[in-house]
């Protein structure tokens, strides 16, 4: 996560993480929590994701355990907010999204958390963002233009 505070420094604008003290410490836990528990427990599910043999059942459902109290967590952060910074995209979706929306691939189905489910909707929803001065502001060079049209943030 620090080449993510890096580039949040290095280019503030637009804020990936939020100014607001309880939205920044909710954004920070979700990103540990992402790192720290679901990431991990993910790597049990490795052999089934990739259909070799090798699974333990007892590993799979204590992982399935562990994702679950994480999952519950982290639908009491969303309360009724559309993401973790009420209105925003932050570092937490970047983080989080990159493995929750992956879940369903390993039997984890986000059905018995709607917020959540709502929340990995509106990930997968393009973001409209206008990249037409960001790379010239930047001083940086590319062999060819970006499109100024609706970019899907998270390419999934």
């Amino acid at each position: 996560m620090p080449i993510l505070d890096y580039l949040e420094a290095k280019y503030p604008t637009p804020a990936m993480l939020p100014k607001n003290a309880k939205d920044l410490a909710i954004a920070r836990i979700v990103q540990l929590l992402t790192v720290n528990d679901l990431l991990p427990t993910n790597t049990t599910f490795l052999p089934q994701i990739l259909g070799l043999p090798g699974a333990e059942p007892k590993k799979i459902e204590q992982a399935k355990q562990k994702i679950s109290t994480v999952l519950k967590f982290l639908e009491s952060l969303l309360d009724n907010r559309p993401y973790f910074d009420s209105e925003n995209l932050t570092l937490a979706e970047a983080v989080a999204g990159t493995v929750v929306i992956w879940l369903p691939r390993v039997g984890i189905f986000l059905n018995d958390y709607p917020k959540l489910s709502a929340w990995c909707d509106r990930l997968r929803e393009p973001q409209k963002i206008n990249y037409s001065n960001f790379w010239t502001q930047h001083n940086c060079f590319l062999p060819c233009p970006l499109p100024t049209q609706r970019w899907n943030i998270f390419l999934l």
